[in-house]
């Protein structure tokens, strides 16, 4: 799923949405390419070039991006941020691992207790 990935530091992955693919997303790079981001821009399925998954639900496609967010944070803090349907899965993503996710913001920042 990862087609770019820029810089190092708290993995900031982004999630581009129906009809286009990850480049959609790349304009992100002016606004954080001097901060301390790993930034890491995921290729949906039906994007040309993706590899396909075998998923062909909405939540299939969901689960599919929360497992390589597991993989690419490896148990450490990310953030996630996603345009459109990207924007949904975003959310999932945000939900399922959300004792890690930290949301789009500065990297330094501690993770938030959650209820």
């Amino acid at each position: 799923m990862i087609a770019a990935e820029h810089g190092s530091g708290v993995p900031l992955i982004a999630v581009h949405g129906f009809g286009v693919d990850h480049r959609i997303l790349l304009p992100l790079e002016d606004w954080v390419a001097d901060r301390p981001w790993r930034r890491i821009y995921l290729d949906l399925p039906w994007a040309e070039g993706a590899t396909d998954q075998g998923v062909s639900t909405p939540r299939e496609v969901a689960d599919a991006v929360r497992d390589e967010v597991e993989t690419i944070a490896a148990g450490g803090p990310f953030a996630i941020v996603g345009n459109s349907f990207g924007a949904m899965v975003a959310r999932h993503v945000a939900h399922a691992l959300r004792p890690q996710c930290r949301g789009p913001g500065d990297p330094r920042r501690r993770v938030r207790a959650r209820p």
